[in-house]
């Protein structure tokens, strides 16, 4: 448990006052520990006592009160009884209603083709707007009921379908393409009696040569002629989504929508009911429970693979993100089984600095509750991938061990502090990545240690309050039960409206490319060496979703100048005027780079200065010269041995005559300096004191 204060400053009298206000008004469940009796521990908080005997003292006088008046006890349990009966047949003759209702309804059925989700998203709200004006409506994917499954359909079907590659259909809906072109080529009158209308999403603009205008929506508008050679009716024309339209895909959707209801007769109903809220990110941080959501619950959960969606969304707040295997995921479907689920685990590693000791560890668990390799990533961590259910929990837990977590490693808070320190480096190219990240000159071994000792500051400093992960993973309980709440004192129970990420870059060496994080801290030394302090910039990012008009990449500003004692306050700051302007209405625009320009620049730092409560100096100078790693040896200031290696895709494994997962187990279990990755692609570096006798490289 955690003292009461209202700030670090609190005297100890004010502590003590905060206590007992805690205990007295039952916040605190106190008990006294006396190990001479049976039950060592007895509640001793008055508050709770008072309520006890409040609760007690009413239940004695309804005894008493059945006991003087059987007769009135009587009525009332039986009156009781009465409207729970007549609950019971209201609820019996609204679903009797709902059950004639759907049996008179015309039927709808919407079928998808979607790998990145907006068709999927599209087909479930057409079907919520069909149910709306009384269609027995039902939403599925291509796959799932195959052409076969249409076949003798004499209902209305939809199909909503997106764009992928040169105009070839999402990966759901491969199977169901290939059994309907084989059927145009055989002349068989499949869909005989299906009534049909088609909308269509892609980007006019995605292939920019004339010759290549033909794969712009090409599967929908395919769909559409040969729905009709195989015997279907057009109900309604095709309808094409267009990402270059004002309002994208919606604008084309608008026209398509109202054809589709008159054809089914429905166009005329008004819908009094408003759509229901779609469930986002933000509703499902919000009931979670400080992120605990129901995982594990879903955890124990045997019968599948994966865990619900929303588990899915709060698990990257844990470092995990669910998979599944898509070079086998149409074979599965046709098997009717669900998809080959496994889990990626991504540990939370500020400054990417680890021990050979931790770095066995690792080694060990990719290969016990792995797929027998791990990655290194440019956020300067390591990621575990094909982790099944089962394995999560024992995986993490094996993590910990080695004084090393997953907690923010991912999701909706701050995920890095990134500081390329020495590096052993293994890298990919991702760029979603949750560390606090720093840069690295072997030469200059004292100030990469302040520096990098800053990151871990930073990094402590924003990690979330909740206990929900040590709970769930590794079976630590609550203090007093369920007395005490969690608190999440910087992110609230909101948290952040989307990913945060804070670098460290130390001059001339911008390897951590400072200008592309939410947050980043350049170091500024003095003329003796010594760390000064940091020139902060904010609002870098390099995201954009294709054909989002919304989105676009941009540089981070300088913004001022602070100390290395003012750091981990000034990026909460800067933190929390996000969490409280970012748009939580629209993920692809929630970064803090929008916040930024949609506030100004001028008022954004005035907020965040604000919250501060001072001012930012004036950035000093400053120059980076280059943005890659040393390979090779180095020896620094302190007379230690570095190495920088390369490693290809940033992947441990062992391979053809390239054994770099075994002769790097075998460098760890003689090492005994520390391991160091770095952002760069594949790189690896290692700070070396003296070899043990016989150490080498191997493989």
């Amino acid at each position: 448990m955690h003292l009461p204060y209202s700030s670090e400053d609190s005297s100890a009298l004010d502590v003590l006052k905060e206590t007992k206000l805690a205990v007295d008004a039952g916040y605190w469940p106190l008990y006294r520990w006396d190990p001479t009796k049976d039950e060592p521990f007895s509640l001793d908080s008055d508050a709770i006592k008072n309520d006890l005997k409040s609760f007690l003292d009413r239940q004695n006088h309804l005894s008493q009160l059945s006991l003087a008046q059987p007769k009135l006890a009587s009525e009332l349990v039986g009156s009781l009884g009465g409207r729970v009966q007549e609950a019971r047949r209201a609820r019996a003759r609204a679903a009797y209603g709902d059950l004639v209702s759907g049996m008179e309804a015309k039927p709808l059925l919407v079928l998808y083709a979607s790998d990145g989700g907006a068709a999927e998203k599209v087909a479930k709200k057409l079907a919520g707007r069909g149910a709306a004006r009384g269609l027995a409506t039902s939403v599925k994917a291509f796959d799932s009921v195959g052409l076969e499954g249409l076949r003798g359909e004499e209902g209305h079907v939809a199909f909503v379908s997106s764009t992928a590659g040169q105009g070839e259909p999402p990966q759901n809906g491969r199977q169901f393409f290939k059994a309907l072109n084989a059927a145009v080529a055989s002349g068989e009158q499949i869909l005989a009696g299906v009534k049909y209308t088609v909308f269509g999403m892609g980007d006019s603009h995605y292939w920019p040569r004339p010759e290549d205008a033909g794969y712009y929506n090409k599967p929908g508008k395919d769909l559409d002629v040969k729905a009709e050679k195989l015997g279907g009716e057009r109900v309604a024309p095709v309808g094409l989504g267009d990402d270059q339209d004002a309002d994208g895909w919606k604008t084309g959707y608008g026209i398509w929508e109202p054809l589709l209801w008159k054809a089914l007769g429905v166009d005329q109903i008004e819908v009094t009911e408003a759509e229901p809220e779609p469930i986002t990110n933000e509703h499902i941080k919000a009931a979670s429970g400080y992120l605990r959501g129901t995982i594990a619950e879903g955890l124990k959960d045997t019968t599948t693979g994966a865990l619900a969606p929303s588990d899915g969304q709060l698990t990257k707040f844990h470092g995990i993100y669910q998979q599944d295997d898509r070079d086998i995921r149409d074979e599965r479907t046709a098997q009717g089984v669900e998809p080959a689920y496994s889990f990626m685990i991504r540990v939370r590693m500020p400054g990417g600095v680890c021990t050979p000791k931790q770095w066995l560890q690792m080694d060990q668990i990719a290969d016990e509750h792995g797929c027998g390799t791990f990655k290194i990533t440019t956020r300067q961590t390591f990621q575990f991938h094909g982790v099944i259910k089962r394995h999560l929990k024992p995986a993490i837990q094996d993590i910990n061990r080695v004084l090393l977590d997953t907690l923010a490693a991912c999701g909706d808070v701050n995920r890095c502090v990134f500081f390329l320190f020495l590096g052993l480096a293994m890298a990919e190219a991702d760029q979603r990545y949750r560390n606090v990240c720093c840069s690295s000159i072997p030469t200059l071994s004292k100030l990469h240690s302040q520096v990098h000792q800053f990151s871990k500051e930073v990094s402590e400093h924003l990690i979330p309050r909740t206990t929900a992960y040590h709970e769930i993973w590794l079976d630590k309980k609550l203090v007093a039960g369920e007395a005490l709440k969690d608190f999440e004192p910087i992110y609230g129970e909101f948290y952040l409206p989307r990913k945060f990420k804070i670098s460290v870059a130390v001059p001339p060496t911008n390897d951590v490319d400072i200008f592309t994080n939410d947050v980043g801290f350049i170091a500024i030394v003095g003329k003796d060496g010594e760390l000064e302090g940091f020139n902060v910039t904010i609002g870098g990012g390099m995201g954009v979703t294709h054909g989002n008009k919304k989105t676009y990449p941009r540089l981070g500003d300088v913004v001022g100048f602070c100390t290395p004692e003012q750091g981990r306050f000034v990026a909460e700051a800067i933190m929390l005027t996000q969490r409280d302007n970012g748009n939580r209405a629209d993920r692809k625009n929630a970064r803090l780079k929008y916040t930024i320009d949609r506030m100004g620049l001028p008022a954004f730092q005035a907020d965040f200065e604000k919250r501060l409560g001072y001012p930012l100096a004036p950035a000093r100078p400053f120059a980076f010269d280059r943005n890659v790693d040393d390979f090779g040896w180095f020896t620094g200031e302190d007379g230690k041995h570095h190495v920088t290696l390369f490693i290809e895709n940033g992947r441990v494994q062992d391979g053809p005559g390239l054994d770099f997962k075994t002769g790097l187990r075998e460098i760890a279990q003689i090492h005994e300096g520390t391991f160091c990755l770095t952002n760069q692609l594949a790189k690896i570096g290692m700070s070396v004191g003296q070899w043990r006798e016989g150490a080498c490289f191997r493989g």
